[in-house]
């Protein structure tokens, strides 16, 4: 859970509707889970050396440390986006991978550090408003340098079924409290909040009680005109004089997507307007064929190939157990003629189902056509034809992975 534990359909389609559509489900070409948020402001009071405030007014991260990619400071905040340090995430009941990206306090020295039996203190991270992504959570931590790592932190979590059960919280949009050590140790509190509740910036607040040796967990959604502190005392468990480091951080927690590269026997049910025709409807077995293999930025995720007759060619992108793809074919003859075609769908029952929509249009002025379809596909064999795969390759020029 931070820096040091990581490091570690409708058939009246137009090509506007499309276009929208897949830019609406993944922001264009972009790599799953991408994120960007901003820190406007931290300030400490008590405890050593001194009081402190970094407004990130004057274009320099220093004196903090960046431990990831993407991270700048401009127009008086300090933006953490993607991409930034992706890495496996095993955790109990949660499989998948974590991006990260982080900057903090380093060394032993310095205007942020604070020590264990040098009295209260109090600090606040000001994050500029934003609601997470699905998976997605920014916070601050605070990191004692005992061993192992002893660590109390708050977050503003967006948190998928997956990890909501491996953190014993509910799903959806939270305030987290957490103290942990490790994956395995990792105790977290939790409050469901709604995303019309976010009015202002988010606040967060960690109080320290030096008599009690306790941290206290605050937080507010409307820029701080209220605050909540719900939580439970976090009992610290901090050598004496030990330091703690503060930590900011943003991470983008995706489950491992499930097992989609195969052939699937697919029943198609399509519907037809166009070409001089009136509406159609028809029933179809269709093999649908698909390679998987890890994307990127500017890297599709999936090749499909729908085959009957003919074979219908797609490349597309996979987030969790839903995918969407796309298919431009264009054509000359005499005018240009161009066809599109989206499809939009997920995976159930644990890998073994597929179900989806698909719409496209021919943009021919002459004898366009617009159809609408739905298909559902259960997994008759892990294997895939490998000359689709080597098609695949070579067309798009890039190694395998």
């Amino acid at each position: 859970m931070s820096r040091n534990e990581f490091s570690r359909i409708r058939t009246a389609v137009v090509h506007v509707t499309i276009a929208a559509a897949w830019i609406c489900l993944f922001g264009g070409a972009v790599a799953r889970g991408a994120y960007r948020y901003s820190l406007d402001r931290f300030e400490i009071t008590g405890n050593l050396p001194i009081s402190g405030r970094d407004e990130f007014d004057n274009g320099i991260v220093s004196p903090w440390t960046v431990y990831d990619p993407t991270v700048t400071e401009a127009g008086g905040v300090v933006t953490l986006a993607s991409p930034g340090t992706t890495e496996p995430l095993d955790a109990p009941g949660f499989s998948g991978r974590s991006e990260m990206t982080y900057f903090g306090a380093s060394g032993f020295s310095g205007p942020y550090l604070v020590q264990e039996g040098r009295g209260d203190f109090q600090a606040t991270a000001r994050w500029v408003r934003a609601v997470p992504a699905p998976g997605q959570m920014f916070g601050m931590n605070l990191t004692c340098d005992s061993v192992p790592e002893d660590e109390v932190s708050i977050w503003l979590a967006h948190v998928e079924p997956g990890a909501a059960a491996f953190l014993s919280v509910s799903p959806g949009l939270n305030v987290l409290l957490m103290r942990s050590t490790s994956l395995e140790d990792i105790e977290a509190q939790a409050v469901k909040v709604e995303p019309d509740q976010i009015t202002g910036d988010v606040l967060f607040e960690l109080r320290f009680d030096d008599s009690d040796d306790t941290f206290t967990g605050v937080y507010s959604l409307d820029g701080g005109s209220t605050s909540q502190a719900p939580f439970t005392p976090v009992a610290s468990r901090w050598p004496s004089g030990n330091l703690g480091r503060f930590y900011f951080g943003v991470e983008s927690w995706q489950p491992a997507s499930p097992a989609l590269q195969g052939t699937w026997d697919v029943t198609l049910t399509s519907s037809l307007e166009g070409w001089g025709e009136e509406m159609t409807l028809e029933t179809l077995p269709k093999t649908l064929y698909i390679y998987e293999r890890p994307g990127g930025p500017d890297v599709p995720d999936l090749l499909v190939v729908f085959e009957s007759d003919v074979s219908d060619t797609f490349e597309g992108f996979l987030r969790g157990n839903r995918f969407v793809l796309h298919k431009e074919d264009a054509e000359k003859f005499g005018d240009a003629n161009v066809g599109h075609e989206i499809i939009t769908g997920k995976v159930v029952q644990d890998g073994a189902l597929l179900m989806g929509n698909g719409i496209g249009f021919d943009s021919n002025p002459d004898w366009g056509a617009m159809w609408s379809y739905q298909f559902v596909g259960r997994k008759v064999s892990a294997d895939v034809p490998e000359e689709y795969a080597r098609q695949w390759l070579l067309a798009t020029d890039r190694p395998d992975q």
